[in-house]
Order: C-alpha cells, then sequence, then structure tokens
C-alpha cells in the first residue's frame, strides 16, 4: 500500500523511514531490533543469502533475482515469512 509500485528500492525507501522514526514511539528499541538488530530479519535474511554485511542492506535480494526489483520484493517477502515462523539460518 505504501510503495507505489511492486519495486525492492521503493521498500528499501520505506524502511529506512520506518528505521529513522521508529524510536519516537518505541524509545526502548524493540521494534527497531525485530528488523535492523542482531537478531532481526535484515542479518538473518543476509546469512541465509550468504552474504555477510553488504554496501546495501537489500541489495542481496537484486542479486539473487538477477536485477529484477519485482521478483526481488517477492523474494523478500517470503524470506520474511519464512523468519516469521522461526526459520534458522
Amino acid at each position: 500500500m505504501f510503495l507505489r509500485a511492486n519495486k525492492l528500492s521503493l521498500l528499501d525507501v520505506y524502511l529506512t523511514a520506518v528505521e529513522n522514526t521508529c524510536g519516537q514511539p518505541d524509545p526502548s528499541g524493540a521494534y527497531a531490533e525485530c528488523f535492523f538488530g542482531e537478531r532481526g530479519f535484515l542479518r538473518w535474511s543476509w546469512r541465509k543469502h550468504d552474504v555477510g554485511h553488504p554496501p546495501y542492506r537489500l541489495d542481496h535480494y537484486l542479486e539473487t533475482a538477477g536485477g529484477d526489483e519485482e521478483k526481488a520484493l517477492a523474494v523478500f517477502f517470503n524470506d520474511l515469512v519464512s523468519f516469521q515462523a522461526g526459520m534458522e539460518y
């Protein structure tokens, strides 16, 4: 709904805004930890795709999808479902 197009790059812009503002409603940092923290989704996905710490945090999805932003977005959301299901990597 917020992305306006099925593109991974738009998701990253949205996530940057979330990261920059989530400290305001949640000073404890618990909300941000779920995605950006050591045990959060982002680091989980880097381990899953064996990319370490890429310079652009979602770039590995574009590489996996051969540069296709719509496919990369689908892979991202598939990974998010796996992460929420508690899969280990």
